[in-house]
């Protein structure tokens, strides 16, 4: 597993724990809603450096594109 690939299963598991927690939906409705969002592409992105941030921006911008 690379670095990258490391950080952003980090960030999509604190993302996930968050989601449920804040919406109470299931772990399974958090990863959907997660991988089908704007912003895992956008972490996913080597490009946009997102990765490199900490999971607390990531899920600030995921909550933005939910609600």
């Amino acid at each position: 597993m690379t670095t990258k690939q490391h950080l952003v299963r980090m960030i999509v598991s604190e993302m996930t724990i968050s989601l449920m927690r804040d919406k109470n939906i299931t772990i399974q409705q958090a990863l959907k809603t997660i991988y089908h969002s704007k912003i895992f592409q956008a972490i996913d992105d080597e490009r946009t450096g997102l990765y490199t941030q900490s999971p607390l921006l990531a899920y600030s911008y995921l909550k933005r594109e939910i609600n």
